[in-house]
């Protein structure tokens, strides 16, 4: 398993490059269309038993471009009250179906999920806390905070300012499920990508508010 990790992190960073490369965009900009397109990814093949790529080259085909496809793609599949500003793609059409293909290429599809999160807050922790403005917590710090916390005791837990839901994460790992958990943020990426996260363990996704609270 943790072979299949280590192959999705690579899977993701190989991605990330991709977008850079085809669409010069910031490393900023790259990471949330990369993560974008795992949402896409993620919503369809839960939804539909199969994967992306079965269909994604036959709709880009022709003039239909990718804001387009992935418009028609979200509003079928994907709850976007909980992911608002991310209705559309500015990807090209290469990178989209490069990145796709990309992704599709190590397949823990059907296998223990916990890998694939765990690969996904990896090379997230990675980028928020080593290239990009935003400081994500460190995956140890949240496990030592939801440990000292007790989380195995309690029935609910709130994180104010849960950033990428590191922590919500960690709370609902050592509970086992049984937790209730919330988590609020000011900023709508964040709290896009934490809503990602929580989807992608098999969570509400809505348990994150783009919302001060302090």
């Amino acid at each position: 398993m943790e072979e299949g990790k280590q192959l999705y992190f690579q899977s993701l960073e190989q991605s990330l490059k991709i977008i850079r490369s085809i669409d010069r965009l910031s490393i900023e900009a790259s990471v949330e269309e990369l993560c974008k397109v795992q949402l896409l990814k993620w919503c369809y093949e839960r939804v539909e038993n199969r994967p992306l790529t079965v269909i994604a080259e036959g709709l880009l085909w022709g003039d239909m471009d990718v804001k387009n496809v992935y418009q028609k793609f979200a509003e079928l599949y994907v709850p976007l009250y909980a992911f608002k500003g991310w209705e559309q793609s500015d990807l090209s059409k290469n990178s989209f179906l490069r990145v796709i293909e990309e992704l599709s290429n190590v397949n823990l599809f059907g296998s223990d999920i916990h890998e694939e999160v765990t690969a996904f807050s990896e090379f997230l922790q990675k980028h928020f806390s080593g290239y990009l403005s935003e400081y994500s917590s460190p995956i140890l710090l949240c496990e030592y905070i939801a440990t000292a916390l007790d989380m195995e005791q309690r029935e609910s837990f709130a994180d104010p300012c849960c950033g990428l839901g590191g922590l919500l994460l960690e709370a609902v790992k050592q509970n086992n499920g049984y937790i209730k958990v919330k988590g609020y943020d000011i900023n709508q990426r964040m709290t896009n990508i934490a809503n990602l996260q929580m989807m992608m363990y098999g969570l509400s996704e809505g348990i994150v508010e783009c919302r001060d609270i302090m």
